[in-house]
């Protein structure tokens, strides 16, 4: 009886894709980003290392990794939002994913209280930075007339006064 030896040799990862559960969320919410390994022949391909990165101020940051299933699927659940951020994955073999990019969006209380012939309207930001730029509109006619800008204080409040009106105004921060 003849014995041939047989090597073997799995196929590398050609490629990896990336999706996301959102791309636009609140201050400090996560987000699911899933992905699948795939050959260069399109197959998936289980047991493969994957790592989430991060987009640093200098440079791609590991912020999670873990093994593809079955069917070469991988889920990951990212660190909380607190600025816009871009996540992409690679896998053991280098295979780069495209970019996920999620735009954190700050929440915003307004409030408006009428004193005499002046208006002051208020503003509370939660997820929003000292210095970031406020605008304040009055609808007029379905449209929205800019009429003050300021920027957000320490505590990330914004106050603008303006003259009172006679008739109904809505006000949009």
């Amino acid at each position: 009886a003849a014995r041939a030896r047989v090597v073997v040799i799995p196929p590398r990862p050609a490629a990896v894709s990336i999706s996301g559960s959102a791309t636009r969320v609140a201050s400090g919410s996560s987000v699911v980003i899933d992905g699948t390994v795939t050959s260069a022949a399109g197959e998936a391909l289980p047991r493969h290392r994957v790592v989430l990165l991060r987009r640093g101020p200098l440079r791609w940051l590991r912020v999670g990794h873990a093994l593809t299933d079955a069917a070469g699927q991988v889920s990951f659940t990212t660190p909380a939002i607190d600025a816009t951020s871009r996540f992409r994955l690679r896998t053991d073999h280098r295979a780069h994913s495209g970019i996920w990019r999620v735009v954190e969006q700050p929440g915003l209380i307004a409030a408006a209280q009428r004193d005499g012939a002046t208006t002051r309207v208020t503003a509370q930001s939660s997820g929003a930075r000292a210095g970031d730029k406020v605008v304040l509109f009055r609808r007029v006619g379905g449209r929205l007339v800019k009429l003050r800008h300021g920027v957000l204080d320490a505590d990330g409040g914004a106050a603008f006064e303006v003259k009172a009106r006679q008739a109904r105004t809505v006000y949009v921060v």
